[in-house]
């Protein structure tokens, strides 16, 4: 399946600021679901977990466990995994400089996508890849700083 990421909208139609039920209207019902920090609800679907603060989707993270290799995350036709190359393309799109590296992360608060599991800039085996949506990004910053 392909995954096509609009910064700060979505992936596919699933856009950013939907409520539970709509998603699952799109993708259907969640595996499972439970309410973490500051009462905010994650759902779980086929490892993608979907993020919602104050009710509303906020953020997309494709776990470790998701089957990268049987997949492709596209954004701006930049494929995003399996992409030796993938940070540097992201680097010379214009205002997408990562804001952060740090901790094995590389967080691009330009365009709302954070890579977990980076070292010198090569994708490890335990990975995630997080969108946010630009409501989001101020939670990113302080992630990044805990």
């Amino acid at each position: 399946m392909d995954y096509i990421v609009k910064p700060f909208e979505g992936i596919n139609d699933i856009k950013f600021g939907m409520t539970q039920l709509e998603v699952e209207l799109k993708v259907g019902k969640a595996e499972s679901s439970k309410t973490i920090l500051l009462n905010n609800i994650v759902e779980y679907r086929d490892d993608i977990l979907f993020v919602y603060v104050e009710n509303s989707l906020a953020d997309i993270r494709f776990s470790d466990k998701f089957q990268y290799e049987k997949h492709n995350i596209v954004l701006d036709e930049t494929k995003l995994i399996n992409n030796e190359k993938t940070v540097d393309l992201l680097i010379n799109k214009a205002g997408t400089l990562p804001s952060d590296i740090v901790k094995n992360c590389i967080v691009f608060h330009g365009i709302g996508v954070c890579f977990l599991g980076f070292k010198n800039a090569k994708m490890q085996t335990e990975k995630e890849l997080r969108f946010y949506s630009k409501e989001r990004a101020r939670f990113y910053k302080i992630f990044l700083k805990a």
